[in-house]
């Protein structure tokens, strides 16, 4: 990462499980562990770099998926979840996440200090690494019981829908 001192921000991909790049078709829990994945390899390229400039493009890509990823979340895959009991405890959980991701978001988009940048990745590393935990760990197999696998196909293709209309999806140069 950037400045001094070297900073080792702890593996994420652990938490993350790789499912098929294809989408046509994907149920709605795998398009979110794709999600997943997919950021967890961002967050590994960015610890590759040293330069707040490099770091700051890559961020900006995070940002993105991250922006996207919570807001197809929140306006389909929970409320989809909204009136079954087994889920709804971890979904306010989620939702905290969210909120905390965004701060954090905010935080490191608004800042060029080094340090203060490091700080904060390795803060957002741990909110995602949690909130990927719980929702594959705890939340999913939930979600399995209350929805048949057809139903998760049509949540998918809401989700990949909605996906094309999420707000404020910035250009990455």
């Amino acid at each position: 990462m950037v400045g001094n001192p070297p900073v080792l921000m702890a593996p994420v991909v652990q938490c993350f499980h790789r499912s098929s790049k294809e989408t046509l078709q994907m149920n709605a829990l795998d398009l979110l562990k794709e999600d997943h994945q997919n950021v967890s390899e961002l967050l590994d390229q960015i610890e590759q770099f040293d330069e707040i400039g490099q770091i700051k493009r890559l961020f900006r890509k995070i940002r993105q998926q991250l922006d996207t990823h919570a807001y197809i979340e929140e306006t389909v895959f929970y409320l989809a979840l909204k009136d079954k009991p087994p889920t709804q405890a971890l979904i306010s959980q989620s939702l905290d996440d969210h909120r905390e991701m965004r701060v954090l978001l905010a935080g490191i988009a608004q800042t060029s200090d080094p340090v203060e940048v490091n700080e904060k990745l390795r803060a957002l590393v741990e909110v995602i690494e949690n909130h990927v935990k719980r929702e594959e760990r705890d939340l999913f197999p939930k979600v399995r019981e209350v929805f048949t696998p057809e139903e998760l196909d049509e949540l998918g293709e809401r989700l990949e829908s909605a996906r094309g209309s999420a707000p404020g999806l910035r250009a990455v140069a």
